[in-house]
């Protein structure tokens, strides 16, 4: 829409917006421009993934680890299943 020569404030209305809001979008597609999206492999495990498997790794209990980062030991657990799922079927 910008390249139609449009306003950030028309373009705000136009997607119910504010014109901030969408000033705040234009720079980060600017940053976004020089680096392509690139999705995860299939293998790769997310951050939250990488936490969780190196502190289970180190010995930490899944309440600690849940207690950290704000998350119920159930959850925790859940990811790590997850993980090693993924692993496993890379």
């Amino acid at each position: 829409m910008t390249d139609e020569g449009l306003s950030e404030a028309e373009i705000g209305w136009r997607l119910r917006r504010s014109p901030g809001h969408v000033q705040h979008m234009l720079t980060w597609m600017e940053l976004r421009a020089g680096r392509p999206y690139r999705p995860r492999s299939a293998g790769q495990p997310s951050p939250i993934e990488r936490t969780v498997l190196r502190s289970r790794a180190d010995g930490v209990s899944h309440a600690e680890i849940a207690s950290r980062l704000r998350r119920t030991p159930g959850f925790i657990e859940r990811v790590e299943r997850f993980a090693a799922l993924r692993s496993a079927n890379a």
